[in-house]
């Protein structure tokens, strides 16, 4: 299987390797090789140098040999690092190789660790592993869905966030509530319960009712379902007592 991810800073790889829980032996470009201490990290990855150009028999045949092992193939298809979201200029490399070795690609998806969002010793980075996609004599097909299937990871990792983001806006919001004895007695009422009775007086409790029934009297329906409208009503005044407790639990 070749494990194929889009390419957003220098540790990919190490990250990568860490997700995946196998290790993977990356193809690299024969540049890289040049320089010593990108070379020695490249060894430490297990990492061939590949012709980008032109590949090479003994670059197949070393991923023939690989094949035969517990290793997965690593692959870059946009090969140069890239924004987050951007999944333009992908070489068509990787399905080829997928086409000729017979593997399937494993889409993996990286976010968080471009440099406009890391932070020393802190970051949000997030590796996304799809199902693989089954290798076809069909180049650009395979191209296109590797695509689409890192989009869809990265776009859902943004959805969780944009979740998360909402619901602690929604606890703050929810933890400045000012609480009236209405919401209180209104508690109490839908859940049958004396939780807030000593904060509230039989008064109060009255005409609370009071304007509950008006309320329910002001609906003009021909078939009205007034425990149906009472319910409702009182979750409207208690539900906002409920937020507030959980947002302080």
């Amino acid at each position: 299987c070749i494990a194929a991810s889009n390419h957003v800073s220098a540790i990919d790889p190490f990250l990568v390797c860490y997700a995946v829980g196998r290790p993977i032996a990356y193809m690299a470009k024969i540049e890289l090789f040049q320089k010593k201490i990108m070379r020695l990290f490249l060894d430490m990855l297990g990492a061939f140098a590949v012709n980008r150009e032109k590949l090479s028999p003994s670059t197949i045949k070393t991923a023939h040999a690989i094949k035969q092992t517990n290793w997965l193939l690593g692959l870059f298809p946009q090969g140069t690092r890239e924004k987050d979201d951007n999944m333009e200029n992908i070489n068509k490399g990787f399905a080829s190789f997928a086409k000729t070795l017979k593997c399937d690609i494993l889409p993996i998806a990286i976010t968080g660790a471009s440099k406009d969002k890391r932070k020393l010793f802190r970051s949000n980075m997030k590796i996304k592993i799809g199902e693989p996609i089954k290798y076809t004599n069909n180049v650009e097909e395979m191209i296109t869905l590797w695509s689409k299937k890192v989009m869809e990871l990265i776009e859902g990792n943004k959805n969780e966030q944009s979740e998360q983001i909402a619901k602690l806006i929604d606890k703050n919001i929810h933890a400045n509530y000012f609480i009236y004895n209405c919401n209180k007695i209104a508690f109490d009422l839908l859940q049958n319960t004396t939780k807030y009775s000593n904060e509230y007086t039989p008064e109060e409790k009255q005409k609370f009712e009071e304007l509950l029934n008006e309320k329910i009297a002001n609906i003009k329906l021909e078939s009205k379902d007034v425990d149906f409208l009472r319910t409702k009503i009182l979750e409207m005044y208690a539900n906002v007592l409920i937020n507030y407790e959980k947002a302080h639990c």
